[in-house]
């Protein structure tokens, strides 16, 4: 069993076993078919599911974004479950609540830091860009959770900021531009819808493409 959080992982999951592995029978369903060996599920099918199931349906468990284990619904499931073998992958073990992964896990076989993996090409380098202003951001509340939003609307929603994080992209990142048609994309975290909005449109005055997050149906991430 392959346990992961989004739909859109599931059917990736499964497109690169059949490229990768065709020999291998993979499929959604839980109540393995004929030649299946490898369940691929999401957490919230299985929280739905898994009573159905014997303890010892699976011989190993793998599960993805595993800082996700010690939620109460994915708890429940791997805590249900009897596997010969349970494995977990992420890369931000650290939670915010404190809780230790290692009690669901045990303790840990592998780690590699983000510079291994960049040396060893499992993902692309990354390229910096720093951005020094004089704005003061010690007086900025952080609650255990998140910054707190009246400080960050108070320090860092500023026009002339915001004016330079667009030119800084501009100047930047000008040769992904060919003929007028964007070849890359990005996103860009703001404070809230209302800075969202504004920096889309500053984004749109110098002539890069930009909506903000309200108008594609995504909750906007507050910093």
């Amino acid at each position: 069993m392959i346990l992961l959080p989004r739909k859109d992982l599931k059917q990736q999951t499964i497109k690169r076993f059949n490229q990768r592995y065709p020999d291998i029978g993979v499929d959604e369903s839980i109540v393995f078919n004929d030649g299946q060996q490898v369940c691929v599920q999401t957490y919230a099918y299985l929280l739905r599911h898994y009573s159905e199931l014997d303890v010892k349906t699976f011989d190993y468990i793998v599960v993805d974004e595993a800082h996700h284990a010690q939620a109460n619904g994915l708890k429940k499931i791997l805590e249900y479950f009897q596997p010969d073998n349970l494995l977990g992958f992420t890369a931000t073990d650290e939670r915010l609540d404190q809780k230790n992964l290692e009690d669901i896990f045990g303790q840990y076989e592998t780690q590699m830091t983000l510079k291994e993996a960049i040396e060893r090409e499992i993902i692309p380098p990354i390229s910096v860009y720093r951005l020094q202003t004089n704005i003061d951001l010690s007086k900025v509340r952080f609650n255990g959770k998140d910054f707190v939003k009246s400080d960050l609307q108070k320090t860092i929603q500023i026009p002339s900021r915001d004016e330079l994080i667009v030119n800084l992209v501009k100047d930047s990142f000008s040769e992904t531009i060919i003929s007028g048609q964007p070849v890359k994309q990005g996103l860009v975290f703001c404070v809230d819808i209302k800075h969202a909005k504004r920096i889309a449109k500053l984004f749109n005055d110098v002539c890069l493409s930009a909506v903000n997050a309200i108008n594609l149906r995504i909750q906007p991430t507050l910093l």
